[in-house]
């Protein structure tokens, strides 16, 4: 007994190291006060290298449009895939522009997916390593960004709205009416989190529905980077208008 408790005792000390996390270290670079560099390693290995400009408006003297570059590693070295974005500056706020490429392991170009102002939506092409187009991919790449989606897409969570939102009686007593505009943010697990109201209706009444129906949505489906969860923020509207 006491032989294969010792055994068992190696067993266990020779699988500790197996359990241990891997080490990230990452290194940061200032070019300027809007310009940075992030270098990140794992376990002694080039993981990817990041570029981040703010293009700054001379007129105004802010924040104009984000550029954020993205190169990722094989362990050998080579490159995996690069990604170019632009966060541009609209009225409503924010909008994101990507171009990205993912290589076979002999450099040749594999997949391209992008996003532009000139076209919506995103596009996607698959080449096969001889430079044609692959119509029939045998292995699909996950989209870089996939958004939240209400269970059973937009029209659901309409009629979710139309269903759940309650027109406040003093309210409607009163005459009042506006849009609110609700922000909250998505979990990895698809609830809904930190719910706030970025727009007010012009009403505390009309705020407070909207706030209301929002934390009682159901889970969402949750959003993803790369074919994995992330957490997302996220807007929508909720108009309350007498007929």
């Amino acid at each position: 007994m006491k032989t294969k408790s010792t055994l068992i005792g190696l067993m266990v000390a020779m699988m500790l190291p197996v359990l241990c996390e891997a080490q990230v270290v990452t290194d940061t670079i200032y070019d300027s006060e809007h310009a940075y560099r992030v270098t990140k390693y794992i376990d002694g290995v080039l993981h990817s290298k990041q570029s981040h400009e703010i293009i700054m408006d001379a007129r105004r003297k802010e924040p104009n449009d984000r550029l954020m570059s993205e190169t990722l590693f094989n362990e050998d070295g080579s490159v995996q895939e690069e990604l170019v974005m632009t966060y541009r500056r609209t009225k409503k706020g924010e909008k994101k522009y990507y171009d990205r490429k993912c290589f076979y392991p002999s450099g040749a170009l594999r997949y391209q997916e992008t996003t532009s102002e000139e076209e919506e939506g995103m596009k996607t092409v698959y080449y096969t390593e001889k430079g044609k187009v692959d119509r029939r991919p045998k292995e699909k790449i996950a989209p870089y960004m996939e958004m939240p989606e209400f269970p059973g897409g937009q029209e659901a969570l309409i009629a979710f709205l139309n269903k759940t939102v309650k027109y406040p009686k003093e309210a409607k007593e009163n005459q009042i009416q506006g849009k609110v505009i609700v922000q909250f943010v998505v979990d990895k697990d698809g609830s809904v989190e930190d719910v706030k109201v970025v727009r007010s209706g012009g009403h505390p009444l009309l705020d407070e529905e909207a706030v209301r129906v929002a934390k009682n949505m159901p889970r969402w489906i949750p959003g993803k980077e790369r074919g994995e969860p992330i957490r997302v923020q996220y807007r929508f509207p909720v108009n309350f208008k007498l007929k």
